[in-house]
């Protein structure tokens, strides 16, 4: 049987690679031979599955015909369909419905007063197999099975394998997580997805079958070597990126391994461990790609080994100072594996390390005339082949120099009325060029594409207040004088709250800001108790962000709330701004049931889809709630929090973050 949710093919097709290190495949399980992913029916609440007509399993799609059955018999609930992506389903909602990771929910519109505020509940009853047979009822060897919402983040703990279990929670859609906690009969994974369920409203019994492979063969390195002498080797992972799902294979001194996991496709990954300069000096390197089947699987594994060298030059020549250099790193773009490859004063480099396509990354450390203060820069890439070569690694700088100048005239040459000058590439790559306030500057920087970004350091009567606003763009290619200037406008108006003036109390205060959507720039305009703003900014485009200062009675209570997009900003201007208000009031209740205090509680929240802001509105110990907010699109979350040395689930939901109801709730 396959899951009975939206669309993760657990048994993928056998790897068919001819990538590094790829020694070998699976071997005694095939796409006809009935292997299947793991069961998740739903006894008698009549929850979909899929069902070999054998028993025995599903067959593969083949490598041109990706699996979407699951997609196909599952419709991420009303008004939205389920589409495979790169992290594995999603739900693509239709007009006036919103995600909730792996469902959809109808977005109703609510006017300022009455909230629902009922949580929906479903009492579920779990009983666990393996491989369609009861588990160990022991306590030393069992594993873990929660529900979660990989977007939300919602987590439900179903129960462990050794016993059924039964729990209070909200209905909906989750991906099913399994986690090996002791033992060696059950699969040794720590967090992998074995599928999605439907956890329908009212009671419900819900089986879980935890499908097994197990995974063997000789581990071997360098092309053959059994283990390399001395202190030279490596430990091997079985890896889910999506999940961060890891298992212990063995390392690279072992002679074979063997290991029982769930059906899957797997990144076989080294983690350097000890080297004498033979084996590579991986943190986190990728080996090759494995895709299980249920029952036995063999792959033999050889870690491929290149040894490269060369020599470290600036300009062509060698860095002939250690206190004026930088270090150089090697990224994998695909991964994010990073590692220490040398720095320039030592001049060369000799290192052992995994085959594959690299970015030569480049962090000044000791900032003089000859290296460039570059920091975090992709300096270029590095291919390095099985085997290995010698590879000179160059770096190419200017000198670029100019004058700091704000519209046009002399910065001030004050500590009290200051910014920072940068420069930013693609990557995130920065070099500080200087401060406004010494009107000059001269750095040495890698040659590249850059934009140059004004940060506020102080605020005084000049200079604008953003905290990374982007100025301009550069393609600096050689030596050359860069003059760079600050644009600033004046912006200023009335700041009312409902229309209205916003209380004159420290205690019940809100901030406005602009925000720029690509960059997270930020300027503060001003505190709502004051009435009036004046700000000077560097134009652009900006979003307008209202922020809770203090009071949970009279202002909005968002801590982040967008009330306008795309506000151009390229002159003086004058600009009076509304904060609109919304006040709900309601009475937090569980539906089907009375929470015990001595259980835990129940708090919910509204969760702005614009901001993700979160508002707490009210809990099961304190039913009743008046909450002023700003107008916008919500989702309603409820997040269970036990009391000390007790568990959620009986008469409280066991959720920490779920997703149930989605209101437009407009301002009074």
């Amino acid at each position: 049987m396959l899951s009975a949710g939206c669309g993760i093919d657990l048994a993928d097709g056998l790897a068919d690679t001819d990538e590094p290190g790829t020694t070998g495949a699976p071997g005694n399980t095939s796409p006809d031979s009935g292997a299947t992913t793991g069961a998740l029916t739903g006894g008698e609440t009549g929850l979909s599955s899929d069902t070999a007509s054998d028993g025995s399993g599903g067959t593969d799609p083949g490598p041109d015909e990706p699996e979407t059955a699951d997609c196909e018999t599952f419709a991420c609930g009303e008004g939205g369909t389920c589409e495979l992506g790169d992290d594995g389903p999603v739900c693509a909602c239709d007009a006036g419905f919103v995600s909730s990771g792996l469902n959809c929910l109808r977005c109703e519109t609510i006017p300022a007063g009455t909230l629902p505020a009922d949580v929906p509940t479903t009492r579920a009853k779990f009983t666990f197999l393996l491989d369609g047979s009861d588990p160990p009822s022991s306590g030393i060897d069992y594993g873990r099975v929660t529900l979660r919402n990989r977007s939300s983040g919602d987590i439900v703990r179903a129960g462990t394998t050794y016993e059924a279990a039964t729990v209070l929670m909200v209905p909906g859609l989750y991906d099913v997580m399994y986690e090996h906690r002791e033992g060696n009969t059950l699969p040794k994974n720590s967090a992998s997805i074995i599928g999605q369920l439907e956890v329908p409203a009212g009671d419900a019994d819900l089986l879980v079958d935890i499908r097994t492979a197990t995974l063997r063969g000789a581990i071997t390195i360098a092309g053959g070597q059994l283990a390399m002498p001395g202190l030279n080797y490596g430990q091997l992972w079985l890896v889910n990126p999506t999940t961060g799902d890891r298992v212990r294979l063995g390392t690279t001194q072992d002679e074979v391994y063997d290991v029982r996991v769930t059906p899957g496709d797997y990144e076989v990954r080294y983690e350097y461990r000890e080297t004498q300069g033979a084996a590579p000096i991986n943190p986190d390197g990728l080996v090759t790609t494995v895709s299980l089947y249920e029952g036995s699987n063999e792959f033999a594994i050889d870690v491929p080994v290149a040894q490269i060298s060369g020599r470290f030059l600036t300009d062509g020549e060698l860095n002939p100072s250690g206190i004026d250099h930088g270090d150089i790193e090697l990224v994998n773009p695909k991964t994010g594996e990073r590692f220490l490859l040398g720095t320039t004063s030592e001049q060369t480099y000799e290192a052992a390390v995994l085959p594959g396509d690299y970015d030569i990354v480049y962090t000044a450390r000791e900032i003089g005339p000859l290296n460039p203060a570059n920091r975090g820069t992709v300096a270029g890439a590095l291919t390095v082949k099985p085997g290995g070569a010698r590879q000179d690694i160059h770096l190419r700088t200017a000198l670029v120099s100019g004058n700091f100048t704000v519209n046009d005239a002399v910065p001030p040459s004050t500590d009290f009325d200051d910014g920072v000058v940068l420069l930013r590439d693609s990557e995130g790559g920065t070099v500080v060029l200087g401060n406004t306030r010494n009107e000059t500057y001269s750095r040495r920087v890698l040659v590249g594409d850059y934009e140059i970004v004004y940060a506020q350091e102080t605020a005084g009567l000049s200079m604008p207040v953003n905290t990374q606003a982007t100025v301009d763009s550069i393609a600096i290619r050689g030596d050359e004088t860069l003059d760079i200037n600050i644009p600033v406008v004046e912006l200023s108006g009335t700041m009312t709250i409902g229309g209205e003036l916003a209380p004159d109390s420290p205690y019940d205060d809100g901030r406005l800001f602009l925000r720029s959507p690509e960059t997270g720039d930020s300027v503060l305009l001003g505190n709502t108790r004051q009435g009036l703003y004046a700000a000077r900014v560097v134009p652009g485009t900006y979003n307008v962000v209202y922020s809770n200062e203090f009071s949970d009675t009279i202002l909005p209570v968002n801590s982040g709330a967008l009330l306008l997009e795309g506000l151009v900003v390229d002159a003086d201007a004058l600009i009076d701004i509304d904060v609109p208000v919304a006040t709900l009031i309601g009475s937090v209740g569980i539906l089907g049931s009375e929470p015990a205090p001595n259980e835990g509680v129940g708090q919910l929240f509204l969760r702005d889809l614009a901001t993700d802001d979160s508002v707490f509105l009210g809990d099961t110990n304190a039913l009743n709630f008046t909450k002023p907010l700003t107008a916008g699109t919500y989702i309603m979350e409820y997040r269970g929090i036990a009391a000390a040395g007790a568990t959620l689930g009986t008469s409280l939901p066991a959720n920490e973050n779920a997703a149930f109801a989605c209101y437009e709730i407009v301002s009074d």
